[in-house]
Parts: C-alpha cells; sequence; structure tokens
C-alpha cells in the first residue's frame, strides 16, 4: 500500500492458476493495482507490471518515493524474479519507476544477493525477496527483505542505499530469541521505526506453538539486535485448523503509520482486510487498532429487536438474520465481568456450525466451536492481547461470507474465516445474557478485490 495526494495505492500479486494444466500449482505472473479515495472502496486498475517471460514467477516488494535534482516526483517499486534462463535459477530483486503510481516501467537494476553474507543458489534457502525500505537518518533509505544469512537464522535481510535505487547489502541483523522456541521460517512483512523503536512484523506460515500468520520483533537499532516483543508477540495469527492472515505490511498515513494484510479464505478465496492503526501503548507494545475511517463502510442501520433470553435453549438469536454476503457490521457492549466471569457472542454458520466469543474476566477471548447438536463448546482459539479492557468494553464485529474481524475497545481481536459461511444468525449464549447495546449496519456496496491464492499485497 503506498499513499499519495489523496489516494491509497494497492499493489497485489496476480495469480495464474495452472491446475488444469496439469502442473498443479499457482504462477503469480503480474501485480495488480487497485486505487481508493477513502481507503474502503476500491476500484480496480488490473495489471500494471507482469512478469518477464523467462521468470517463473514474480514477487511484491513495496513502493518509496524518489526526489530528482529539479524536485520532481518518481516513485520506484520493488519486484522479485527467479529467472529460468540465469544458470543459477538465484532469486533477485529488479526495480520498476513511475511518474504517476499508475503506469510503471520495468529498469535495467537488479540487486543480487551478497554472497559474502547471505546463502545463494540454494533454491529457497536462498531467498532474496521484498525490500520494505525506510528513511535513513542522515540521508538516504535502509531496507529489509527476506533472506537467508550464511550464518544466522533464515528470514531477515538488511541493506541500504544512499539513492533509493542502488542497494547494497549489510550484515543481517541478530535475533535474540532471549531463550524462547525460534520462529520456522519466517519472512519480512515490514520493518517500520515507531517512536524511536524499530517494528518488525514478521510472517510464518508453518505452525508456531499451533499457530501461524504474524509475529513482532523489536529493537532499538535498525541494524539489531531484534528481540520477540514481550508483550503480543502473537500479532495476528490464526489456530492451525483456520484460513489465516499473512503477510502484514506498515504504510504512511497523514503522519499516522497503517497496516494492510489479507485474509486467506475458504476455497482459495483472498480477502483484503480493512485498514489498521498501528498503535503503541505506554510500553511500547505493538498492537493493530482501529482505523476510524472504516467507519465508512456504514450504510444503512438496522433495526435489531432485543434478544428475548430462552433459558431452555443453550443460544437464544436475534428474531431475524442479518444479511452476510455483502457484509454486515455489529456493535455492542459486554458487560462488567467479576472473576472467572465470561460473556459470549454466538455467530452461526452453514452446516451446522457456528463460534462462540467468549469475553472472560481476565481480558483474555476465547473462539469456540460449536455445533446444533453440541452440547459443549470446543475452544479452538485463545486471544490474550495482554491489555486491560474497559470496565464496560464496546466490541465492533464486521462479517462478510466466512471472513470475520473483532475488535474490542478499538484493538483488533482477530481476523481469519469461520468454520464455513456465516447465515447472518446472531446471537448470544444464554448461560452469559449480558451483552447489550446491540447495533448493526449494513456494508456499503464496494468494489471486492480477490485472486487465487497471492501470497503478498
Amino acid at each position: 500500500m503506498y499513499y499519495h495526494n489523496n489516494s491509497f495505492y494497492l499493489y497485489y500479486l496476480n495469480a495464474k492458476d495452472t491446475l488444469q494444466s496439469g502442473v498443479g500449482n499457482i504462477i503469480y505472473d503480474g501485480i495488480g493495482l487497485a486505487i481508493s479515495r477513502d481507503g474502503v472502496s476500491w476500484e480496480e486498475k488490473g495489471i500494471v507490471l507482469s512478469k518477464s517471460d523467462s521468470a517463473k514467477g514474480m514477487g511484491t516488494g513495496s513502493v518509496w518515493e524518489l526526489k530528482s535534482k529539479k524536485g520532481a516526483e518518481k516513485y520506484i517499486m520493488n519486484f522479485s524474479e527467479s529467472r529460468g534462463n540465469d544458470s543459477t535459477g538465484q532469486q533477485c530483486i529488479f526495480f520498476a519507476s513511475s511518474d504517476n503510481l499508475v503506469h510503471w516501467t520495468r529498469l535495467e537494476k537488479r540487486f543480487i544477493p551478497d554472497s559474502s553474507l547471505y546463502k545463494i543458489n540454494k533454491g529457497l534457502e536462498s531467498r532474496w525477496d521484498c525490500i520494505y525500505s525506510i528513511t535513513k537518518p542522515g540521508g538516504g533509505r535502509y531496507g529489509y527483505w527476506t533472506a537467508n544469512p550464511k550464518d544466522l537464522q533464515p528470514g531477515l535481510g538488511f541493506g541500504e542505499t544512499s539513492n533509493g535505487l542502488d542497494w547494497a547489502a549489510l550484515p543481517p541483523p541478530v535475533i535474540d530469541w532471549e531463550g524462547q522456541d525460534k520462529l520456522p521460517l519466517i519472512e519480512v512483512g515490514a520493518v517500520e521505526q515507531i517512536n524511536g523503536k524499530y517494528y518488525a512484523m514478521m510472517a510464518s506460515y508453518i505452525r508456531y506453538n499451533g499457530h501461524r500468520g504474524m509475529f513482532t520483533l523489536e529493537s532499538d537499532s535498525p541494524k539489531g539486535p531484534f528481540r520477540p516483543s514481550k508483550k503480543n508477540f502473537k500479532l495476528l495469527t490464526s489456530p492451525p485448523d483456520c484460513s489465516f492472515t499473512y503477510f502484514n505490511r506498515f504504510f504512511r498515513y497523514k503522519g499516522e503509520v497503517l497496516v494492510n494484510h489479507q485474509t486467506l479464505g475458504h476455497n482459495d478465496e483472498v480477502y483484503f482486510g480493512l485498514l489498521k492503526k498501528a498503535m503503541i501503548d505506554k510500553e511500547g507494545t505493538l498492537r493493530l487498532g482501529y482505523w476510524p475511517g472504516n467507519e465508512r463502510l456504514k450504510g444503512k442501520k438496522i433495526e435489531l429487536e432485543t434478544i428475548v433470553i430462552n433459558k431452555d435453549s443453550l443460544i437464544s438469536f436475534l428474531s431475524k438474520p442479518l444479511e452476510t454476503d455483502n457484509g454486515v457490521i455489529l456493535e455492542g457492549d459486554f458487560p462488567t465481568l467479576r472473576s472467572n466471569e465470561k460473556s459470549a457472542l454466538y455467530i452461526k454458520c452453514e452446516n451446522n456450525k457456528g463460534i462462540a466469543v467468549f469475553l472472560k474476566a481476565n481480558g483474555q477471548v476465547e473462539f469456540s466451536e460449536h455445533g446444533e447438536e453440541d452440547v459443549n463448546f470446543i475452544v479452538n482459539d485463545k486471544i490474550d492481547r495482554q491489555m486491560k479492557f474497559s470496565s464496560t468494553p464496546h466490541f465492533k464485529l464486521f462479517l462478510k461470507q466466512s471472513l470475520l474481524e473483532l475488535y474490542i475497545d478499538n484493538i483488533l481481536i482477530q481476523c481469519y474465516t469461520l468454520p464455513d459461511k456465516a447465515t447472518g444468525e446472531i446471537g448470544i449464549v444464554s448461560e452469559f445474557a449480558y451483552i447489550k447495546n446491540l447495533a448493526a449496519w449494513e456494508v456499503k456496496s464496494k468494489k471486492t478485490i480477490s485472486s487465487r491464492q497471492p501470497s503478498t499485497l
């Protein structure tokens, strides 16, 4: 994502499915663009950069601005390719330029791995992919990308440029795990300096303690060492039996730092998640927060009737289902909870499935699967943002088909796919019938951006 001149520019990989040809894999054959004036409604512009004929596929990077000596604006995008006619097949980083962020021209330059610091010619063991750049104090830029250092854990490459285009690799930052388990097979989503500290959002699609998704490392220096965040290390992760959220990116917006990401859905669908704020508390903990611009999604308000509690039923529902194909927004207040108390919201899904969202007095949130004929809730995900909620926590629930985003007190709790498509039947667990002040809105019609199995947005 790049923000400029009151517009959001979203670059994403276009995926070509070769399953019908018998190959059975996905080829990323181009980079697409969508533009928004408000961050919620999008206009597709189509492919703006296609892979070279000799490349096996493409990987995305990021965009930064160059200033010419005359002060004219120019933009650079980096992307990766592994070209079949290269003698090694080594993945390299390439560049394109644009004067308007829409029309892009390939440049001749390429950034190849420094073999004195990083592994090369090793297939997946020699990644060289996806620069995310930040301003370097004193001039130029630092960059972070996915790479395999020779003597350190795979995942983190580091370098610099004086002019924004000619890059040099530097010794990779050390990751000090401080005695805890290492993340397996990590990729760099983005690294940004916020309030004097460097935050690295790292992606891992291999399960770590039962979860996969995005994790946070921190450092006081751009050169490291980076360490796991003491709180909210699991920035946005999902349990193993759920589709998951992946590849968070930072971007600058009117003096703020926002975050964009994708969420993988059922049937290889890929959703563009709502934009989020990078929230840093007094202890320096990074959390993802609700971006007020998402209020523009609210359309017609839905008249809700009070839920009548049926003590003979495990779950009490709203009298009418909500329409979830295009999306619905539901808000309400959890009660003040005493020790060992909890409150629960229930979302019914197709094929006799459903999810109960339990808020516990200790601030933990549990997602519990429950079928219509079940007598017990099976907890399949526990989220602890390691923060104190208000005395009456306010929740925002965004629901579209099988995609769920839940915020409590404007902090993102979870974004992932439900066990199946939501039916629109919303209720509360009768035993914990405490939720108050329910309100709902239709989501305004907007362009949906989706393709098959992109790896990054």
